[in-house]
């Protein structure tokens, strides 16, 4: 399942890129490849916390209640610090690495 949700987003960032008239280069092509590392981190936390809590013998519903609850923020966090060190890389003086950046922040 969090595969699935991963290369969703791959497919809308890939559709989003087509759709903004961004050409895929050396530097773009390693955004669908960032998209499934970051996404598969994310969902990683995520479904190993749900089925710890699963394992503890509540329903699915309270699983999903106690998950968001404990690693919700956690991950929400985790990817603004992200959002935050691509944006930095904004100040960098690459040419392509505008685009790159951009792509990276509708993750």
């Amino acid at each position: 399942m969090p595969i699935i949700s991963v290369l969703i987003a791959d497919i809308w960032t890939v559709g989003i890129m087509y759709l903004l008239g961004i050409n895929f280069n050396i530097t773009t092509s390693a955004v669908p490849i960032a998209v499934v590392g970051i996404g598969t981190a994310y969902s990683i936390h995520i479904i190993s916390k749900y089925y710890e809590e699963l394992h503890r013998g509540i329903s699915a519903s309270e699983a999903v209640n106690a998950t968001l609850k404990h690693v919700g923020t956690a991950v929400v966090l985790s990817a603004l610090t992200t959002i935050a060190g691509f944006l930095s890389l904004l100040t960098a003086d690459l040419t392509q690495s505008g685009n790159w950046v951009y792509l990276h922040l509708l993750e």
